[in-house]
């Protein structure tokens, strides 16, 4: 029989097979090319290097948090967010499976809803009205984006560019409702897309771990601030076209955005472990009694700061003295 930790590490090992999988393949369909311009990675090598990076970037990051001894949970957005990023590439295949690219119609939408998640997850005490803001843009999505795969056949869409042909889930074709949920998901974007912004610029500046995360922080914002504006881009302009600058410059912001916090949590928590294994090293070298002043240099070393000074406390003094048991 197999106990609670084997079969979660089974699921768990499983769970990131499955996602280097997705990711390899994703790439591999990046390189396959039709005729006509199906997604924004055709439109030129700077656009399809843009499709990638930043879901790769975003799903590094889950991966490294969920695999992390502290397991945090805005690891399950980064990952959401990295898929639903990768998706309108096999949206944009005309030859891959029915499926896949019906699957792909249903998942990318839930990139803003991700969004949402991961800038309530960097708010310090965040209130509960914010926790039930991720709930509802969830949920929000979840109604739209399967609404949309029961009620809309791809060919009755006039402003169709990306897939045109496949949805397998569609049950009863309705152009009218399908054109009103696209204009519900266009206001929704813009609703969630501004919360994000205020969610994320409102937080203190203050607050415990501001310095090295403002970087998350500012690319949530500028991606939240990108998809609202996207959302309005489409009332201006219906029919979406990749070539036109305007389409092709909120893409690259997005993708830029993005990378930003996938890359910067990334680096966060590599270098975190870094200096776990760092100081774990430096606790079995010193097993033994080190020299005066030895524990601050091998710390300092084991940090990579070089100004790092210890002070101990003397409770009969009180008052701290240095390494070398100088009053300080």
């Amino acid at each position: 029989m197999i106990g609670d930790a084997t079969l979660a590490r089974l699921l768990r090992g499983t769970g990131l097979a499955a996602l280097a999988a997705y990711v390899v393949l994703t790439a591999i369909a990046l390189t396959e090319r039709g005729d006509t311009v199906t997604s924004y990675a055709a439109v030129s090598p700077v656009a399809a290097v843009a499709a990638l990076v930043p879901g790769v970037a975003l799903i590094l990051a889950g991966v490294l948090i969920r695999t992390s001894p502290q397991d945090d949970p805005v690891a399950f957005p980064l990952l959401l967010a990295g898929v639903a990023w990768l998706a309108p590439i096999w949206i944009g295949r005309p030859d891959g499976p029915a499926v896949v690219r019906s699957l792909g119609m249903v998942v990318a939408p839930f990139l803003l809803p991700a969004l949402v998640h991961l800038a309530v997850g960097f708010v310090d005490g965040t209130p509960g009205r914010h926790r039930q803001l991720a709930g509802t843009a969830y949920l929000v999505t979840a109604v739209i984006s399967l609404g949309q795969a029961a009620v809309r056949d791809p060919f009755l869409d006039p402003r169709c560019w990306t897939n045109c042909t496949d949805n397998v889930f569609v049950l009863h074709a309705d152009p009218v409702i399908a054109g009103g949920l696209d204009q519900l998901w266009v206001a929704a974007t813009v609703v969630f897309g501004g919360a994000i912004v205020v969610i994320t610029l409102t937080r203190p500046a203050g607050t415990k771990g501001w310095s090295a995360f403002w970087p998350v922080s500012a690319g949530i914002a500028a991606a939240g601030a990108a998809e609202a504006t996207y959302a309005v881009a489409l009332v201006v302009r219906p029919v979406e076209d990749p070539a036109v600058p305007m389409f092709l410059g909120l893409f690259l912001v997005r993708a830029a955005a993005l990378t930003v916090v996938g890359g910067t949590l990334s680096w966060i928590v590599l270098r975190r472990r870094h200096r776990r294994l760092a100081v774990a090293r430096l606790a079995g070298e010193l097993g033994a009694t080190p020299p005066l002043g030895g524990f601050q240099s091998a710390l300092a070393a084991a940090l990579g700061d070089a100004d790092l000074e210890v002070r101990y406390w003397l409770p009969h003094a009180q008052r701290y003295v240095d390494a070398s048991g100088r009053p300080w």
